[in-house]
């Protein structure tokens, strides 16, 4: 978020495969979990954006996108999905 805030966007779409966090961020209530002060953080930088969306996604979808964002840091390079994508989904997958 501070990203997308810094960069000046005005509509983001945040995915997670943890329906709890979710379900928090999307809510407006003090949160007294340990990881409250995230939520509590989260909820305040949602003022900034025009847009803001919160979505679950299943945990496999989630495990390709960590996997295709660790592969562009390894290689310094950004990632085109063109090709490379199906590689890394069969990885992920276990196929």
């Amino acid at each position: 978020m501070r990203l997308g805030l810094a960069m000046g966007v005005e509509k983001i779409e945040i995915e997670g495969d943890t329906s709890t966090i979710i379900k928090k961020c999307l809510s407006t209530t003090i949160e007294k979990l340990k990881i409250g002060a995230y939520i509590i953080d989260i909820q305040y930088k949602k003022s900034g954006f025009q847009s803001i969306q919160f979505k679950y996604i299943q945990r496999l979808t989630n495990k390709i996108a960590h996997k295709i964002a660790s592969e562009s840091l390894k290689r310094r390079e950004e990632v085109y999905l063109e090709g490379f994508i199906a590689q890394i989904c069969f990885g992920v997958a276990g196929i």
